[in-house]
């Protein structure tokens, strides 16, 4: 998107384009076009220039654009991620140079150059990228490449923030935290409870539904697995969405009502989970066929997921997919290419596992439809990191406060996920002696057992 939002104002630049003239150019809303305006500038100052007329490009600092360190980053990491995949992918036999940077579409001294880079960085997981002639070899336990990779995971599931504001791009002037007290208040009024994961997920699935019917891909047609309508499920959803007609005037057609009421399924009162139910509304085929590639997923990026409600909501999407697919009615956003570039290791697991799923069920997904595959695997891992059995811990440090949390982050991205900061001592159990990481060598002599760390933490200190 910021690519295309550039490039458009660059072949513009003798003129000031108006943000409808840019959001038609684009295939998105004229908020969109707003947001990713002062995106662009906050990695380079004023780059775009705003007023009554319209937008414009600064040509005075668009080599300083070119040049700017953050733009470079994103693209190389992305590198580097496709990199660290494919060694793992063929650990045995290894990868040539050149075979690498024609995928890559980078010249062998770009190449070179992230390969070095990398292998500084995996020494301190224990990993060694080994080059033999021009083939490369990535050498190391599976244990040490397993937590390499859920370090990476670890550090993307730091910005879901930043998957928040996209979910809240595709629904435009709506909040999204209204949206989310909408879904829960009615399902609680129904008696139904859930974890911040389902609520999560559930909200995920409102916001493409709103992001669809806005783009004109309205699902007219009933589904084959649609509930019945005295159902509990179906009663949630039709609620739902009487309250975003009334408040913001989306109309949902029934199709789209059926389609959402199916992602209530397996959520029953007091939130128990009902694993027979989700096969009357899943085909079995797609069940299997997503029981292979996770498979798959776990041979070649050495991650887990073993999360069988995770499968079930990812299983329900995947129909969803499947019945559109058949009216070909996918959405066409822009705006949602930026999980490309700000989770490259999420995104990369999210092509595998499209990739695996049109060929057996001899479908097209668009990129978006792969991006929302993408805050799927994004929203379970958060909730993985956070659920996850991490030992808990107290940070006492007298340094200065964005010093301290800077430390805290690091802290917790070098020990991927086994240790957690915890944000103030009531968060530690009362029967529970907390662990103490301490930047102070009096609090460290105080209690014995504490751990001492330097300020300015770094992989040897």
């Amino acid at each position: 998107m910021n690519k295309v939002l550039v490039e458009t104002l660059l072949d513009n630049s003798d003129k000031w384009m108006k943000a409808t003239e840019l959001a038609s150019i684009c295939g998105c809303t004229t908020r969109t076009i707003r947001n990713h305006v002062a995106k662009m500038n906050k990695m380079t100052e004023k780059l775009i220039v705003s007023s009554e007329k319209g937008y414009r490009l600064d040509m005075m600092k668009y080599p300083t654009f070119l040049n700017n360190k953050n733009t470079q980053e994103l693209t190389k990491r992305n590198r580097e991620i496709y990199i660290i995949r494919h060694l793992l992918e063929n650990s045995g036999r290894g990868v040539d140079i050149f075979d690498l940077a024609e995928k890559l579409y980078v010249s062998e001294s770009t190449l070179k150059a992230d390969i070095q880079q990398l292998k500084k960085e995996l020494v301190k997981s224990n990993l060694l990228i080994k080059t033999v002639g021009d083939i490369c070899f990535l050498q190391g336990s599976e244990q040490a490449k397993r937590k390499f990779m859920i370090s990476v995971l670890y550090e993307e599931g730091n910005a879901q923030n930043e998957l928040k504001e996209n979910i809240q791009e595709m629904i435009g002037h709506i909040s999204l935290s209204d949206l989310e007290n909408d879904i829960k208040e009615t399902a609680l009024q129904f008696g139904l409870e859930m974890n911040q994961y389902s609520l999560n997920n559930l909200v995920m699935h409102f916001a493409i539904t709103i992001e669809r019917i806005s783009g004109g891909n309205l699902l007219k047609k009933r589904i084959s697995h649609a509930l019945e309508m005295e159902s509990l499920e179906y009663k949630i959803a039709k609620k739902i969405t009487q309250t975003l007609e009334k408040k913001h005037a989306i109309i949902f057609s029934e199709g789209e009502i059926e389609q959402l009421s199916i992602m209530f399924v397996g959520l029953q009162q007091e939130g128990k989970l009902d694993k027979s139910s989700i096969h009357q509304f899943v085909d079995d085929k797609i069940i299997d066929i997503l029981k292979e590639v996770i498979q798959k997923v776990e041979e070649t990026y050495l991650i887990r997921f073993d999360n069988e409600d995770f499968l079930n909501k990812l299983a329900l999407h995947v129909q969803n997919l499947y019945d559109r697919s058949k009216v070909n009615n996918f959405t066409r956003n822009d705006s949602l290419l930026d999980i490309k570039m700000s989770y490259p290791l999420i995104y990369d697991i999210s092509v595998f596992i499209s990739s695996y799923i049109t060929e057996q069920l001899d479908i097209l997904l668009n990129d978006d439809e792969i991006s929302f595959i993408a805050l799927h695997i994004g929203a379970y891992f958060e909730a993985e990191l956070n659920d996850k059995e991490a030992l808990k811990a107290i940070l006492i440090s007298y340094e200065y406060p964005e010093i301290i949390k800077q430390l805290q982050k690091k802290i917790e991205r070098l020990c991927a996920g086994e240790i957690k900061i915890a944000d103030d001592t009531w968060q530690i159990e009362k029967n529970q002696q907390p662990f103490i990481i301490t930047t102070d060598r009096k609090v460290l002599l105080k209690h014995p057992g504490a751990v001492f760390v330097h300020p300015f933490l770094n992989e040897k200190r």
